[in-house]
């Protein structure tokens, strides 16, 4: 699997070059990953930098980060997570931080917002569209990121890509024509 620097030296936005370190043999980092988040917790009541992967059945597991250490950013495997939802999901394809304590996934074409739960994380909100009309609802598979307080949701199946406020879920942007390639 290859971590972006940024996210291990540097969370935030994208503002530079993206290079890739490859961990082959780190025996935490699984094939299959689709989506990953990285946010601050406590650990042993410490604050620590940690790395939330998911696959593609929604199998999520913690490792223990160090952001700027380039000999060793993999710090520890915490384990398997449970991710608890309200009706099952058959593809994630993504993870995104909203806020602090906040964690948003993709999954069937739905945006799911999630908050901690004992060592897992609960859905309390999922949403596939954001106004009455036909083209306002996402295709079957999207991917989402977040950056400086917008929601990116890449709907490939719909070949566009939307923007929305974070903060009230309003859509800021669409860029593409709805259903048109190209």
């Amino acid at each position: 699997i290859g971590i972006p620097d940024a996210i291990l030296n540097k969370p935030g936005p994208l503002t530079r070059e993206v290079r890739t370190k490859r961990y082959k043999n780190h025996k935490s980092l699984k094939r299959g990953t689709v989506g990953a988040a990285v946010y601050q917790t406590k650990i042993d009541g410490r604050p620590a930098t940690v790395m939330l992967m998911v696959d593609a059945k929604g199998k999520a597991r913690l490792l223990q980060v160090a952001p700027g250490d380039r000999r060793n950013p993999l710090r520890k495997d915490l384990g398997d997570v449970p991710m608890t939802v309200a009706k099952p999901l058959k593809a994630w394809t993504s993870l995104a931080m909203k806020a602090p304590g906040v964690l948003l996934a993709a999954a069937d074409g739905n945006v799911i917002e999630m908050i901690p739960d004992g060592k897992g994380w609960k859905e309390i909100k999922r949403w596939k569209s954001w106004s009455n009309s036909s083209n306002d609802i996402f295709g079957d598979a999207i991917t989402i990121t977040t950056s400086d307080g917008r929601l990116w949701v890449s709907d490939t199946k719909r070949h566009r890509v939307l923007c929305f406020d974070l903060e009230n879920g309003k859509k800021l942007a669409e860029f593409a024509t709805t259903d048109k390639p190209g």
